[in-house]
């Protein structure tokens, strides 16, 4: 069961940073998971965005992993480093990426969920903004508005891991 994940306490949520920034990917796992593969990479992925100011949301499809990160650009962008690098991964492309005023899953060190194929798809086909910089205000695209409603639904009914 990889139910017992909530969100961060109240008094462990990172601080406002002015240099925020986002990054959303998607990628293949080198093998599928199980709940229990799925928990223990959850495990490993929280400790170290508690440590580093990250925050964001993994969705799962079985075949496809679609994260966002969230923090310093810094952090965001050596993160991604780690993850291209990362022989879990295969297949890793950027599909959104720039500066933003607020986090989208500020109380997540990571927060994932599994969803089924259609969602996934509806996800990947969505507007993504490749480099936001040049958007007012650095607010999210199509593809990470549809992304907070997918994880707001997913909140509400329950199925957050």
């Amino acid at each position: 069961d990889i139910s017992g994940f909530g969100p961060i306490p109240t008094s462990r949520k990172p601080t406002v940073s002015s240099d925020l920034y986002n990054l959303v990917y998607i990628s293949n796992p080198t093998q599928r998971l199980n709940n229990e593969g799925l928990k223990t990479l959850l495990e490993e992925c929280r400790r170290f965005n508690a440590a580093h100011g990250l925050t964001g949301v993994l969705l799962y499809d079985g075949t496809l992993f679609m994260q966002c990160l969230e923090g310093s650009q810094a952090a965001v962008t050596a993160l991604m480093s780690r993850i291209a690098g990362d022989p879990r991964h295969k297949n890793v492309a950027t599909i959104e990426e720039g500066p933003i005023q607020r986090r989208s899953f500020a109380d997540w060190y990571m927060g994932c969920s599994r969803v089924g194929r259609d969602r996934m798809l509806r996800l990947e086909t969505a507007t993504w903004q490749r480099h936001r910089a040049g958007l007012p205000g650095g607010q999210p695209g199509a593809g990470l508005t549809l992304m907070s409603q997918c994880w707001d639904e997913f909140q509400r009914s329950a199925a957050a891991l």
